[in-house]
């Protein structure tokens, strides 16, 4: 099941951020956020999966291949859905943060983990996982933000 699952996953947020693509149009601040969250996943993914050896996708075999999979399409893709409903006031946007932490956890927990979609060696789903969500949207989403500012500034 683990190369069904972690192909479903990939398939369904490729489809899903796909859909709003075509249906919202995605800005250029949203698609330059959805280049950070590439380049964020494969900080990381360097650090704590490769050096580490904290956690890999689905084998050791083709760790290296999956990551760069999960990097490239993965993680823009939650990228763009994300922004994709994202809150205006920073009460809602710290409660959607909130909430895209717990979905994310509870997928970990109870689909990635089961399924061995990701194999935890080192890597503790709780507490971690949740403070990574947190800290990767406020700074994807102060990047974001960055980028909105030079946009309206001509910078």
């Amino acid at each position: 099941m683990d190369w069904i699952g972690f192909f479903t996953i990939l398939i369904l947020l490729l489809l899903i951020a796909g859909w709003q693509v075509v249906k919202k149009r995605v800005s250029f601040a949203d698609a330059m956020m959805a280049h950070m969250a590439v380049t964020l996943s494969f900080a990381f993914d360097m650090i704590i999966c490769k050096q580490l050896k904290m956690y890999h996708y689905v084998s050791c075999k083709y760790g290296a291949v999956n990551s760069l999979l999960v990097g490239l399409l993965a993680f823009p893709a939650i990228s763009i859905i994300f922004t994709s409903f994202l809150p205006k006031t920073k009460m809602k946007i710290g409660m959607y943060i909130g909430i895209w932490t717990i979905a994310l956890t509870l997928l970990e927990l109870y689909i990635a983990k089961p399924l061995d979609i990701i194999l935890y060696d080192k890597w503790r789903i709780l507490p971690w996982s949740p403070v990574v969500y947190i800290v990767s949207f406020i700074l994807l989403l102060g990047y974001r933000k960055i980028i909105l500012n030079h946009v309206k500034h001509g910078n």
